[in-house]
């Protein structure tokens, strides 16, 4: 499978970049087996600064997460560490099950490195977009189950959880914490029709949860900072009571 290689230059221009690092061990993919990768930014100084595990839609090959790259590089520009992860699912001959325990990795992965970056490991928010939101939102409301493979041994539950666009998840077994959950969408985006009654789902499982919708936004233009700036202030807000 390619990797997605370097990011350009002049976007990650004064920040801390790793890209490609794999975060399990070599596992089944299809027909064969392979490493899932992630990338890190970060700030090139900070301290207690807030961890964001992002994960792209899809689903699709591992390197075409790099659609999210502005949006990670302008929340690490903000004072973040971004851990932008993928997964295997059925772009990669895989099952959902196998996305979410992929998803669980990363975080464990993303807890286990953020503190050498400056990040605070107690102040992990899972932000997923598309099909991404729908295993963010999932992973994130659901009891911590087993990664086989994971290169990181540290709690697999993430501090909060924001959706954006695309809320088809299911709490089965919620998960005993006190996540606040964040739903956005854009009115000009399907994913708008479930929007308040994917966040009623998780308030009746017991959780903290806010539905926003932004007027005249479509399903990418949501992950686009240019034209939706305020979804890494929103972020970044739900950072700052994630993890009391």
């Amino acid at each position: 499978m390619p990797t997605a290689g370097a990011f350009p230059e002049a976007l990650v221009a004064g920040l801390q970049v790793e890209t490609d690092v794999p975060f399990t061990d070599p596992l089944p993919c299809g027909a064969g087996e392979c490493a899932v990768p992630l990338d890190i930014l970060a700030p090139e100084d900070g301290d207690a600064m807030p961890t964001i595990v992002l994960l792209p839609g899809g689903p699709g090959a591992f390197h075409e997460r790099r659609y999210l790259e502005a949006l990670a590089t302008e929340l690490a520009r903000r004072d973040a560490v971004v851990f932008l992860a993928t997964y295997r699912s059925d772009a990669t001959g895989n099952s959902t099950e196998t996305s979410r325990s992929d998803v669980r990795c990363a975080i464990q992965f993303a807890r286990s490195r953020t503190g050498e970056l400056g990040g605070d490991p107690d102040r992990l928010i899972l932000v997923g977009h598309s099909f991404g939101s729908n295993l963010a939102l999932g992973t994130a409301a659901n009891v911590d189950a087993a990664a086989p493979g994971c290169l990181a041994d540290a709690p697999g539950v993430p501090d909060g959880a924001v959706g954006l666009a695309g809320f088809l998840f299911a709490v089965d077994d919620p998960v005993d914490a006190d996540l606040p959950f964040l739903l956005m969408s854009g009115s000009d985006d399907p994913a708008a029709e479930m929007g308040e009654a994917s966040a009623e789902e998780l308030r009746l499982a017991g959780f903290e949860a806010e539905y926003v919708e932004l007027e005249g936004i479509d399903h990418f233009e949501i992950v686009d900072p240019e034209v939706t700036p305020e979804v890494i202030d929103m972020i970044l807000e739900l950072s700052e009571t994630a993890g009391d």
